[in-house]
């Protein structure tokens, strides 16, 4: 008999017919659920458990994407946090998944202008991954990313538009970044987590393959979202259920740019590398014991 699946069960917050169903369930399962409970029962993810017991359901549900077994769905779930004990103290994960939100970037672009990058756990975006990357716009959450590190590749299974921030909003603010999209900061961002942390691919699942489309969700079939095109304009790679996105940035030198242009490339290269030394400065900070 496990030694987890009571301990287990007695902390989820779900009703006692949900428990029940639970364990018949989870005993095909006890040796992963052992795996994990050891990692997961350590003072330092006390906060995590705290905030969110039922993570402990993630592998019984719909997680990260559909084609994806319950066993394997232990495995990633055991490999991000294998490595967060690995790579974060205890002080930066209460940060991040406790009551504040971790700032790693920020720029006052204009007056009315000031946006704010944020590495946090969004437990309403679970299913989608581990972390989240949340962009604000004075304050607004206006786009997130979700993902989770599963082993050396940091895996994103979920991009959205976060608020009520119209187009017209949206595009004054890429004039203000000299024509960078806000969508496509984020995954600048994202390649800086990357380098800090030392991962050797990104991976990102295909729209089919969205954890909203999988059999057990509410509603499947109802996620319209185009993630292939977001991928393939980083030159990502088909492969399988996935994508590859280039884990360097791919920029046009000076001569591929139109006279005209230059002057607004220069100022977003410019932007861009100053935000690069502010990000891996700040995670230096948070990874620091």
């Amino acid at each position: 008999m496990s030694n987890s699946l009571f301990p287990i069960t007695k902390i989820l917050k779900i009703s006692l017919s949900k428990k029940i169903k639970f364990l018949s369930r989870a005993i095909f399962f006890s040796k992963n659920y052992d795996s994990i409970f050891k990692i997961l029962n350590q003072d330092k993810f006390k906060t995590i458990i705290e905030t969110n017991p039922n993570i402990y359901l993630k592998p019984l549900r719909a997680y990260l994407f559909c084609n994806i077994k319950t066993a394997e769905k232990f495995d990633y779930l055991e490999s991000h946090y294998k490595f967060l004990e690995e790579k974060f103290p205890k002080k930066t994960i209460d940060k991040i998944y406790g009551s504040d939100d971790t700032l790693i970037y920020e720029n006052k672009l204009s007056q009315n202008h000031h946006i704010e990058l944020f590495l946090c756990m969004i437990n309403s975006l679970g299913k989608e991954g581990e972390l989240t990357l949340l962009l604000k716009l004075n304050s607004n959450d206006i786009y997130s990313v979700q993902f989770s590190f599963y082993k050396d590749s940091l895996i994103i299974c979920g991009i959205q538009s976060r608020s009520t921030t119209t187009t017209e909003e949206l595009k004054e603010l890429t004039k203000k970044m000299h024509g960078l999209r806000p969508r496509n900061l984020m995954f600048f961002a994202i390649r800086q987590i990357c380098e800090a942390f030392f991962i050797k691919e990104i991976k990102a699942i295909d729209s089919s393959n969205h954890v909203a489309n999988c059999s057990r969700v509410k509603n499947t079939g109802k996620f319209k979202a185009d993630y292939d095109t977001y991928w393939e304009e980083e030159r990502a790679t088909k492969n399988g259920d996935f994508y590859i996105i280039p884990l360097i940035e791919q920029r046009k030198t000076m001569e591929e740019i139109s006279s005209n242009k230059r002057s607004m490339y220069k100022k977003r290269f410019e932007l861009l590398d100053n935000m690069k030394d502010i990000i891996k400065e700040n995670l230096t900070n948070l990874i620091s014991r």
